[in-house]
């Protein structure tokens, strides 16, 4: 997970429950984003978004780097095929978990596996938000996924970026509140440039 992250208290047990099953190689779920308002719809939006993508997969798994569990077993058989990528071009749980579908590694989605993460990747520029999501059609070429449904996430992140990023501008997420003072604080770096 990422070093941000903040896990449910019952986030043990949900992996535990996951690997009881011996097929299960890895796990991922839901995320809350603790530091943006509307938390609860938020949550309930990306857990419907993540489940449905992970019931239309065909060609591919998703497993989500800020909220997932791999049995060891499984790395030690996987973490050799994985890509190098020296050139930090490819999103790297995205290549974990389509190196484990190449290997018939089953991946499962456990909506009570929920993780806390930071929204800070919508203060990147728009430019270095793209190349970020860009990672996603990188990773699926290296692996030869073709499928529309595994570029959704694309577009979703696409689409959301210009209004859930100025809601943010607007929000500050250690107080959990609305204030002008993070707006405030931009336009006077910008005018101290």
């Amino acid at each position: 997970m990422d070093a941000d992250a903040i896990v449910d208290e019952t986030w043990v047990a949900a992996v535990r429950h996951s690997f009881k099953h011996k097929h299960v190689a890895a796990a991922t779920g839901p995320v809350l984003y603790h530091d943006m308002p509307l938390q609860k719809a938020g949550f309930r939006v990306d857990e419907k978004i993540r489940s449905t993508l992970h019931r239309l997969a065909k060609d591919h798994r998703f497993l989500f780097g800020s909220n997932m569990a791999i049995r060891a077993s499984a790395w030690h058989e996987i973490k050799e095929l994985v890509n190098k990528d020296k050139a930090d071009e490819l999103h790297e749980d995205i290549d974990l978990a389509l190196t484990m579908f190449e290997n018939n590694l089953e991946i499962v989605y456990d909506p009570n596996m929920i993780a806390g993460m930071s929204a800070r990747r919508l203060e990147d520029s728009p430019r270095d938000f793209y190349r970020y999501v860009m990672r996603f059609e990188r990773t699926f070429k290296a692996h030869g996924v073709k499928s529309r449904t595994a570029r959704i996430p694309i577009f979703i992140y696409l689409l959301t970026y210009f209004p859930v990023r100025t809601v943010r501008k607007f929000y500050d997420g250690e107080t959990n509140k609305f204030t002008l003072r993070k707006l405030r604080d931009e336009v006077r770096t910008l005018e101290d440039s």
